[in-house]
């Protein structure tokens, strides 16, 4: 049976610490459970997108159209994708009233205090602190598929 993975292409951050997406998104994962409430939370959306993404693979093929290999799962998992990141962007996470969200690091970052140098342009009083977006490349590395 397909299962559907939820996850971080892994990728190192470049502040030589050696720590990597799939890092934080395993601290991230464990401490606020992201992607679990992700799904909970677009379980309908999620799966009328695979609904539709194998309706459509399966008109193609009775269509006549070559499937040499094509991941009909792929349509739907970039979907999927799309949200997971809209979640982090839209600040799902603090309006559900998740407990410890907005994180210390999104209220620091609206208040204009950085952690580092690289993040130096100051923020106007009005600006919502969005979690799990410190370098914007967790948010970047999410990941769907279907195996």
């Amino acid at each position: 049976m397909p299962t559907l993975h939820l996850g971080v292409i892994d990728l190192p951050y470049t502040d030589e610490t050696g720590v990597t997406t799939g890092d934080v998104a395993g601290w991230l994962e464990d401490k606020y459970h992201i992607l679990e409430t992700f799904a909970q939370e677009h379980e309908q959306e999620i799966a009328a997108d695979l609904e539709n993404g194998l309706g459509g693979a399966l008109e193609n093929l009775m269509m006549g159209a070559p499937s040499a290999g094509a991941d009909p799962f792929a349509g739907a998992a970039a979907k999927i994708e799309e949200k997971m990141k809209d979640f982090i962007s839209n600040n799902e996470m603090a309006m559900l009233g998740y407990p410890g969200v907005p994180t210390k690091a999104a209220l620091d970052r609206a208040a204009g205090r950085r952690r580092s140098a690289r993040m130096s342009k100051k923020r106007s009083s009005n600006a919502v602190a969005v979690s799990f977006y410190d370098s914007g490349l967790f948010q970047s590395s999410l990941t769907a598929w279907v195996e």
